[in-house]
């Protein structure tokens, strides 16, 4: 965990560190010049335009001039529409830079001495205009049309030319060698049968001043574009790649591929992540290029100035750290990703984490589930016929070609809605049931499912089954906490009483004057407190172990008629200071062997005859009778009540749950618990039953086999 939070914190502080860095060196001079001198760019985004310019400008002066010489094996209607193609695109050149006010120029008819445009270039030298100008160009043509070419386009070739790029909407038809052929309509020719014209005894002067205004003119938007910039960008954007290779390399890859968003990015398959990082970058590439241009050229913060943004700088700064750490973070995923193709192997790459592969996998689970297809299932051949039903249905619309194809769309549509029917109905019968859930998450079990539910009719009696469980599970855990309440009330009010007593008397022995006869009066009834607080631990601590199942036993053969009649002989003077005659009916067995623990057999029993001691009515009889039923040997106790008995049976076994509850005799309230914890311990059952005064407690326990 350690390990992948610094990989996460460093990673995070190297993408903001590169992104800072790069946003901050936007207003280097240096790197500003690489965009603002803007010459180079003008020069060669302005090229072709000059050269039509120039001969716009000329046009405009001397409108009839001819402008173009042909081959005379053209056609009349070609050489118009060549002729008038080459006077629209030339004025078409000088008008875009004549409204730029950008662009100055300056135009002499040397054979009428007219001039044209700004005549203030007229009066500047050309060192002037060199140290001036962003870029300039001055022209001088002679009788023949042969001109003399001073400034930055000198290399220019402004001559008698047939000029390629102004034929450039004829088709292509044929190249060879120098020779291109062009079509027009069902008329061919080549580049030597058209040949431009130059101008005849003209000047013409054309300059950018060299600082530019921001306007919406060609110039403008060719100094001040975004793409000047992009050598920067792109230099920026390889060193932050490299950092990011040797950064990932020195990580290991078990590290970085539990980190998202590589962990991510690691879980979409390869063809799907293909597309989704070429479109990242590509599209972060392009964010980063034109953002950071755009920035540093100013043009960004001019808008936002215009609209009076606040913080347009700082709004600017952040924007651009955020592009380019996102450029940076897919970049960094695609690296991974590469290094995880290495590290893990090509072929299992291809096999694991490919579409290719993921398709060929599913279609070989396909396949070997075909053989799994159990026919005899009913769900399983009804959607067999269907599909058999459907193919078998396009098929024979196949056979009525347009119209089967009109059919099938019907039918397509009409399948769609049964479908959607369907589909609904199942919806619909499933949020019944998800209805159903949540009232028995809310407690509510009164609640019926309707009589049909569809397809899940086979799960209505298993949620009536789920809801009784539930329903007695909370009845039981609500009988618990009952239980639990109870238990500590009365396992209080039965350790006070002793304990309250022994207090009394222990006040009583410390007073002064008492004679011996009351002393040991005293003590004496110190002696009953005593003991009955040792038996209430006792049997505490017995109920304890069974609740537990921490009861030790030590199981050996016993019989139990002995048993039971020994336990009787044990409590006898219980019984005898109460007046109760024990019957016995033995149903003439004389043994019965059982496997028993003989202490916990004998202190159920005993309990038993302390219960009947308890609260049976004097001068009554007590029956015991013992009988074989099956392999199981049962043990009844039977005696008539000195109360009403108006207690639950079941409720009588539980701890402290006295019969008379007025009562409070020394008992702990834990006798039957004890003896019924007991019974089932060794594999017994223990229950109580009554009718009306009458009180049985039924033992049963399973014979020795082999007996």
């Amino acid at each position: 965990m350690k390990k992948k939070n610094i990989f996460l914190a460093s990673f995070i502080a190297l993408l903001t560190v590169m992104s800072f860095a790069i946003c901050s060196v936007y207003r280097n001079d240096q790197i500003q010049e690489l965009g603002r001198s803007g010459k180079q760019a003008v020069t060669w985004y302005l090229e072709n335009q000059i050269q039509e310019t120039v001969r716009g400008m000329a046009q405009s002066v001397r409108p009839n001039d001819e402008i173009v010489k042909f081959d005379s094996g053209l056609p009349d209607y070609m050489k118009s529409m060549i002729t008038n193609d080459l006077k629209e695109n030339f004025a078409k050149s000088y008008l875009e830079l004549k409204k730029d006010s950008n662009f100055q120029y300056y135009i002499k008819d040397l054979k009428s001495g007219k001039e044209y445009g700004d005549k203030r270039l007229r009066d500047m030298s050309q060192e002037e205009l060199r140290t001036s100008s962003l870029l300039y160009g001055l022209i001088e043509y002679d009788k023949e049309g042969n001109p003399k070419i001073f400034g930055d386009f000198d290399d220019l070739d402004f001559q008698t030319q047939s000029l390629t790029q102004y034929l450039h909407y004829f088709d292509v038809t044929q190249e060879k060698g120098n020779i291109v052929t062009y079509q027009v309509n069902d008329e061919k020719f080549t580049q030597s049968q058209v040949v431009i014209q130059n101008p005849r005894q003209m000047k013409i002067m054309f300059r950018i001043p060299e600082k530019v205004v921001k306007d919406q003119g060609v110039i403008a938007r060719t100094v001040y574009d975004w793409t000047n910039y992009t050598q920067f960008s792109v230099i920026a954007a390889l060193i932050g790649t490299l950092l990011l290779i040797l950064y990932l390399l020195f990580y290991p890859i078990s590290i970085v591929e539990e980190v998202n968003p590589f962990l991510t990015f690691k879980k979409v398959k390869f063809g799907i992540l293909f597309i989704l990082l070429a479109t990242g970058i590509t599209m972060g590439t392009a964010g980063v290029l034109a953002l950071s241009g755009a920035t540093i050229s100013g043009t960004l913060l001019s808008v936002l100035n215009e609209y009076h943004i606040m913080m347009p700088q700082q709004l600017l700064f952040l924007a651009n750290l955020v592009c380019w750490m996102l450029f940076f973070l897919m970049v960094s995923i695609a690296l991974f990703e590469i290094k995880y193709i290495f590290v893990k192997g090509f072929w299992r790459f291809l096999r694991e984490d490919t579409l290719v592969g993921s398709m060929v996998s599913g279609i070989h689970r396909h396949i070997d589930s075909l053989a799994d297809i159990d026919l005899k299932d009913d769900a399983t051949r009804c959607l067999l016929k269907f599909m058999l039903l459907q193919i078998a249905i396009m098929m024979v619309l196949c056979l009525f070609w347009w119209f089967g194809m009109f059919l099938a769309i019907l039918y397509g549509f009409a399948l769609f809605m049964w479908l959607k029917q369907k589909l609904n109905s199942i919806q619909s019968d499933y949020e019944i049931l998800l209805k159903q859930s949540q009232e028995l998450k809310e407690g509510n079990f009164q609640t019926e499912l309707p009589a049909d539910v569809g397809i899940f009719n086979a799960l209505k009696d298993e949620f009536s089954e789920i809801r009784t469980g539930f329903e007695k599970a909370v009845q039981e855990e609500t009988k618990s906490q009952n239980m639990k309440t109870e238990l500590i009330s009365n396992v209080s009010h039965d350790l006070k009483t002793p304990l309250t007593g022994i207090r009394n008397y222990v006040e009583l022995l410390q007073q002064e004057g008492i004679s011996e006869e009351q002393r040991k009066e005293y003590v004496s009834m110190l002696d009953q407190y005593a003991r009955r607080l040792h038996i209430l631990m006792e049997d505490l601590f017995e109920v304890s172990k069974a609740n537990s199942g921490n009861i030790q036993l030590d199981m050996v053969e016993l019989d139990i008629i002995a048993l039971v009649e020994q336990v009787q002989a044990e409590c006898s003077e219980l019984l005898q200071e109460r007046q109760l005659e024990v019957v016995w009916n033995r149903h003439d067995l004389k043994q019965v062997s059982v496997m028993l623990d003989g202490n916990k057999a004998f202190r159920i029993f005993e309990n038993l005859f302390i219960n009947i001691h308890h609260y049976a009515l004097a001068h009554t009889r007590v029956y015991i009778d013992i009988r074989q039923v099956k392999d199981q040997v049962r043990i009844e106790c039977k005696n008539i009540s000195k109360e009403p008995l108006n207690f639950d049976a079941d409720d009588i076994v539980d701890r402290f749950v006295r019969g008379d509850k007025s009562r409070h005799d020394g008992g702990s309230g834990l006798g039957l618990a004890i003896a019924k914890s007991f019974t089932e311990a060794m594999k017994g059952s223990f229950r109580i039953e009554t009718d009306g005064d009458l009180f049985k407690a039924v033992i049963e326990f399973p014979l020795i086999k082999d007996a």
